[in-house]
Formats: C-alpha cells, structure tokens, sequence
C-alpha cells in the first residue's frame, strides 16, 4: 500500500497566468484537456484554457520537487514521478505516494508509461518495473544490448 499524504484546502497553491520561470521537463493531458507539468524545482501545475494553478501544495513538500514524469491513465488517474522522491498518484486532496521502501526500483522516476492492460510501466534510474496497482515487478537488466554475430 501507498503511504497517503493530505493535502488542506485545494489541489493548488497559486492561480494565476503565469508559470513558474524553470523548465518544464514533462507533460500530460488530462481526460478533461487541461496540462499537467512538471517544472524543474517548482514542482506539478495544471492549465486548463488561460488558467495557470500550481503549483501542489501539502501533498508533502515531495510533490513541490522536480517532477520528471508525469502521465494521466485512461481511467484519469494523474500520476507524477519526481526526483529522489518516489510516485505519485495525484488526486484533487491528497496524494498517493510509492517509494522504493514500497517497491520501486528507485525513487528517481523518469519515465512512465501505460500499457495496453492498464498496468503503470515505470522507468527509472536502477530499472524498469510495472505496477498493476498493487505490486511492482520489477524487469530484471541484462548484461547490455544483444550483440551482432
């Protein structure tokens, strides 16, 4: 099981037009059309139309982190990988949170990706895994690519 963070208030911290001045380093529509993004050091923001919000706040200072994935599921789940932190699974209050104390390879995140039978794909620094909502399997690495004979 994900330990749960509470997040007071709202999903959002700051709303306004304007994002924050660092990079974004991921993207994902939401089954609504708003964007998601993850900043560099500024952590996850929504906009929706001309409404910037972010960015989350209280889901533990973890969400406000360099986020360096992120990928919204079929079934509209918001899920956010940040640097050195762990998963997420980002609701409109609280935050699920996946560490490597819960099974992931590494709380370095930088890829995700949804299969064709709604398990969560996870790329990070020390692995693969894949998350069916509740174990990781982990892929095991090999000694590098095949070679050419």
């Amino acid at each position: 099981m994900p330990s749960r963070k509470t997040i007071p208030g709202s999903s959002t911290g700051i709303s306004g037009s304007r994002l924050p001045p660092t990079a974004p380093l991921c993207l994902s529509e939401d089954t609504d059309g708003a964007i998601w993004a993850g900043f560099a050091e500024s952590g996850l923001w929504r906009i929706d139309g001309g409404r910037v919000t972010g960015p989350m706040t209280d889901a533990g200072a973890e969400v406000r982190r360099s986020g360096w994935a992120m990928h919204v599921g079929r079934d509209g789940r918001k899920w956010y990988g940040a640097y050195g932190v762990g998963l997420f699974a980002v609701g409109d209050r609280e935050a699920d949170v996946w560490t490597e104390k819960k099974g992931l390879p590494s709380n370095d995140i930088r890829a995700l990706c949804e299969g064709p039978d709604g398990a969560l794909w996870i790329g990070s620094v020390l692995g693969l895994a894949r998350f069916d909502g509740t174990r990781f399997v982990t892929v095991p690495r090999g000694d590098g690519p095949p070679r050419k004979e």
